[in-house]
């Protein structure tokens, strides 16, 4: 089974790749960034991560029918325009997630803990993930970005929760 992972923003996506097989075994596939230029409008930005993230699970479904999308929910931290426009971001995602076998959505705080630790930063997310990986090395030698391992983190949780 595939599962995709994806550490939202309206101008770097993480994407993490993962897929597991009988027994506990997680295999490291793929990550990427998904960039949208920063001055595009925000129905532009919207209009990019609908078309970049539809190419990529259409890739995986056509390998494997068996695909699952897994969204790290959007938060208020700070500031509410931010958690609006993450919002935005979210459905977009939820709406690509349709062809999916699954779509499934975890908290931050959920995510973490489910990995580990719900108090890890973004550098012990990455060091965490490694841990679960058959083929950590290959992880390792990626050099993944910290999007990237969060997108990884989220695809681990929710294999975590419905294995």
């Amino acid at each position: 089974m595939i599962w995709i992972g994806l550490d939202l923003s309206s101008v770097a996506t993480g994407v993490g790749i993962i897929e597991t097989g009988r027994g506990d075994s997680v295999t490291f596939l793929a990550t990427r960034i998904i960039k949208i230029k920063r001055t595009d409008t925000m129905l532009q930005k919207l209009r990019t991560l609908h078309q970049r993230l539809q190419v990529i699970v259409d890739y995986y479904y056509s390998v494997n029918k068996e695909v699952n999308l897994c969204i790290e929910e959007p938060f208020l931290y700070k500031n509410p325009k931010t958690y609006g426009v993450l919002s935005q971001c979210f459905g977009v995602a939820v709406i690509v997630g349709l062809k999916c076998k699954e779509t499934y959505s975890y908290p931050p705080l959920k995510v973490r803990s489910l990995i580990g630790n719900a108090k890890l930063k973004k550098e012990g997310v990455a060091e965490q993930v490694a841990l679960f990986l058959k083929n950590a090395d290959e992880y390792k030698k990626r050099k993944v970005s910290l999007d990237e391992s969060d997108a990884l983190a989220v695809a681990l949780a929710a294999y975590f929760s419905n294995r």
